[in-house]
């Protein structure tokens, strides 16, 4: 069973806008210690 359908065309060029997306809702999520 494929994991995804062959007829959905993913553009490869936004991986780092939401890469950045989410890091930026970790950094804003979680305190900062050490």
């Amino acid at each position: 069973m494929p994991l995804h359908n062959p007829g959905y065309v993913f553009d490869d060029q936004l991986l780092p806008i939401g890469a950045s997306m989410l890091a930026r809702i970790v950094e804003t999520r979680l305190p900062v210690g050490g």
